[in-house]
């Protein structure tokens, strides 16, 4: 008789060598699992995604009718009647954005207005799409039956994706933790099951000969017995050893002590959801970290998501009556807090010596031309002024001319130069050549072509910097960083004056 062999994993027994099934059965289950069952069975998903939804409807938010605020979150009275609970709605959005690349909000209207806004499942509404014309509609069951519906039935968030030219996005931050999620469910999966199987290993179970029909169900039936999950596990069985040899070819759960796994597949779900480690798990190093990471969290995650989905309110909803959405991230307290320190920071750095919008510039804050334009020609006064007081305090007479306020051609050749060099700083970051067209009726013939021969052949930020150096409108005008110099020198001297009195 020939040998028996059996594959058993503590709730099958099946003989390996009768159909495909003892073959099958060991590559498991091969349906794909939704990113919806990673949402309901992993934790970390879980919260990433609640996170993600608090972070978004706790946000502060004002609606305007021009400069004139309407309704704001702090009180909010559904001046427009078709948002009882904005709050509710903006959870519900940003979640249907991480789990599925999309949002869909049904506008229940009259024949004239907007009368309210309903959330329905991104995976209920199919959008109808023409190669050639785009958009044109909606498709959902309704009671079993299909219905269509208008473009502007809908208010619809389709966030940007390079893979898709109009439609919902492809790749979506749940999708690309679904790798990481589907690890981190297995395993879970694994433990339970072998749990419920009695703690028992895969294995196989050699039959020594072939026996006969009765025989065979015998043995089935013990060895079912034996292996029929945790309610058996604790039953007394006596067993033929030398007829019968069990092989392991399964692992238990020690194998599961590989913490270092588990922990990289969660921290890529923290990653894809843009979410610092310290916020998810809360194991920040220290205070300052906690919230320095709860800022970026802001920053990089929150206040981006924020102006998507307030752009695409006001460009189907709120710029057809005539208004505006807005977050206001700014009024929040880390906001806030960083704001105080950006602005203790600049004061510590003009302090020392950096000027005032090169201070600006690398503290990150961010100006409009007209301010930056009004910024540079009240820094240029003030050079001014501290140039004729190095003057004044060297015991050097001062000019009639300087004397005078400064020339306003000059002023205004000196920011024309500023402005200049910075466009051709810029250029030359951005890999280009320094060398840029710059049309000013301030600067004078004469430096404008010195400048574009300089420009020619500077190939670093330094060699941009010494072809402006000392041309400010005027052959004689000191640099800024003459001028910079001169203002530390009078800031010594006047210390030193302090402590000599």
């Amino acid at each position: 008789m020939a040998n028996k062999l059996i594959y058993m994993d503590g709730q099958k027994a099946v003989d390996i060598w009768e159909g495909n099934e003892g073959w099958t059965i060991l590559s498991g289950d091969d349906t794909k699992t939704e990113t919806r069952e990673y949402y309901k069975f992993i934790p970390t998903l879980y919260r990433a995604v609640q996170l993600r939804m608090n972070a978004i409807s706790t946000m502060p938010f004002e609606l305007l009718k021009g400069k004139t605020q309407v309704d704001y979150s702090g009180d909010w009275q559904n001046k427009v009647n078709f948002m009882p609970n904005p709050f509710a709605l903006l959870e519900l959005v940003e979640a249907s954005l991480v789990v599925a690349g999309c949002a869909y909000l049904f506008r229940e209207k009259s024949q004239v207005a907007t009368k309210g806004l309903r959330y329905h499942l991104p995976t209920s509404v199919t959008p109808i799409i023409d190669p050639e014309r785009g958009l044109e509609g909606f498709k959902r069951p309704v009671n079993n039956v299909e219905k269509r519906f208008k473009v502007e039935d809908y208010v619809y968030f389709w966030p940007p994706d390079p893979y898709v030219e109009i439609g919902p996005a492809y790749n979506f931050p749940a999708q690309a933790a679904a790798n990481a999620s589907g690890v981190l469910l297995n395993v879970d999966v694994f433990a339970a099951s072998f749990f419920k199987r009695g703690a028992i290993k895969s294995m196989l179970l050699t039959v020594q000969g072939m026996p006969k029909e009765a025989e065979r169900q015998k043995l089935s039936d013990w060895w079912r017995n034996v292996v029929g999950g945790v309610k058996n596990a604790f039953g007394a069985q006596v067993i033929n050893a030398d007829a019968i040899t069990p092989v392991v070819i399964g692992e238990g759960m020690k194998e599961l002590e590989n913490v270092s796994l588990s922990a990289d597949k969660r921290e890529d779900v923290a990653v894809a959801l843009g979410i610092p480690m310290s916020i998810l798990f809360a194991n920040a190093a220290n205070y300052a970290t906690s919230q320095q990471d709860d800022l970026n969290f802001l920053t990089k995650t929150v206040i981006p998501e924020c102006s998507f989905i307030a752009s695409v309110l006001n460009e189907q909803i709120f710029k057809k009556e005539g208004m505006l959405f807005r977050f206001m991230p700014e009024t929040l307290d880390a906001m806030q807090e960083d704001e105080a320190a950006r602005s203790v920071a600049l004061q510590q750095m003009t302090a020392a010596g950096v000027p005032l919008l090169m201070a600006m510039d690398i503290l990150g804050f961010e100006l409009t031309d007209e301010q930056r334009a009004e910024l540079e020609k009240a820094v240029l006064e003030k050079e001014a002024r501290a140039e004729q007081m190095v003057q004044q305090l060297q015991g050097k007479p001062a000019s009639d001319d300087e004397e005078d306020e400064p020339d306003e051609d000059d002023q205004e050749a000196k920011a024309d130069l500023k402005r200049w060099e910075r466009k051709s700083l810029k250029a030359l970051a951005r890999g280009d050549k320094a060398l840029v067209s710059f049309v000013s009726d301030h600067i004078t013939t004469a430096d404008a072509q010195r400048i574009n021969a300089g420009l020619e052949t500077a190939t670093t930020a330094d060699d941009v910097r010494a072809v402006f150096r000392g041309t400010n409108g005027k052959p004689d005008a000191k640099s800024v960083a003459e001028l910079t110099e001169a203002l530390r020198s009078v800031a010594l001297a006047m210390r030193d004056r302090e402590r000599d009195d």
